[in-house]
């Protein structure tokens, strides 16, 4: 159950649903325009002629970069990154009930190893996407 107070806050909110929408996706194709230019980075690719609620902007690293280490790296730099699309079938209850395990679904394990959630929300400002797009392609390159 929402309380009184996260009910206004979601009410104010719908009633500017279309600003917020519009602004992450501006967020999300300046974020794409940089990252495309950066090799090692696979961008989440959109249409941006159709609706998409961009909660969460998450790129995919290419073969042989190390996520810890660049996350590590983006984090000493006061950047804030998480793990994200974990493999459905490593979560416990699916082992649990199902007996899945390491190694069964290695395309999906492959992906969910090599993704990072970087700093995204509404009013976030272009030199800020800017400084974490040069703090990663620094990270890569400092990864070794």
């Amino acid at each position: 159950r929402l309380s009184d107070i996260h009910c206004a806050l979601g009410i104010s909110q719908m009633n500017r649903i279309e600003t917020i929408l519009k602004k992450r996706q501006e967020n999300a194709h300046h974020y794409n325009e940089i990252l495309e230019k950066i090799d090692g980075i696979i961008e989440p690719k959109a249409n941006y002629d159709k609706n998409r609620s961009w909660f969460v902007y998450v790129v995919r690293l290419k073969e042989n970069l190390n996520r810890a280490k660049i996350m590590q790296f983006m984090k000493s730099n006061g950047i804030a990154t998480q793990v994200y699309f974990p493999s459905i079938h490593l979560q416990p209850i699916y082992r649990k009930h199902f007996g899945y395990k390491e190694g069964q679904f290695p395309i999906s394990e492959k992906v969910s190893n090599s993704t990072i959630a970087l700093p995204f929300y509404t009013s976030m400002e272009e030199g800020v996407i800017e400084k974490v797009c040069d703090t990663l392609n620094l990270a890569m390159k400092n990864e070794g």
